[in-house]
């Protein structure tokens, strides 16, 4: 565990993810009223950098067949692809990874064809096909640059 360093009120600022512990239950106004007996502000992650760190993991469940970024609701996700609709493969997929949701997408397999500098996919608003990495390691499809 990391060692917790003192913080103060200043140190807060909008947008910060934070966990708060309470001292007794919250009033729910707005804004809420409660005590806080603890607060951790969590250090902001990527989504690629999530995937970064459990991309291997997932792609090592048999019937996975890739991974990548979406949005829900303006918030990305993670969804990783699955082979089929097995219900004790979606039991072993976590359903956050470090604070982002993680949704499951049946694909069946996914073979990727080779690479064609430029060359757009025919749906609208598709990436380039140069900056898709078709990799093992970082799973199939999965953008190339920051998330």
């Amino acid at each position: 565990m990391r060692e917790a360093k003192r913080a103060s009120f200043e140190d807060l600022e909008t947008g910060q993810l934070v966990r708060v512990v309470f001292t007794r239950p919250v009033a729910e106004s707005y804004p809420v009223q409660a005590t806080a007996r603890e607060i951790v502000i969590r250090k902001r992650t990527s989504a690629g950098e999530v995937l970064e760190r459990h991309g291997e993991e997932l792609m090592s469940l048999q019937g996975v067949v890739g991974f990548g970024i979406s949005a829900r609701g303006g918030e990305p996700v993670i969804a990783v692809y699955l082979e089929s609709d097995d219900p004790v493969l979606k039991g072993r997929i976590p359903s956050e990874l470090e604070g982002f949701r993680v949704l499951t997408e049946v694909t069946g397999p996914i073979e990727a064809l080779p690479l064609q500098a430029g060359r757009m996919d025919e749906a609208a608003g598709a990436l380039p096909v140069r900056s898709l990495i078709p990799s093992r390691r970082w799973g199939w499809p999965h953008a190339a640059g920051p998330f």
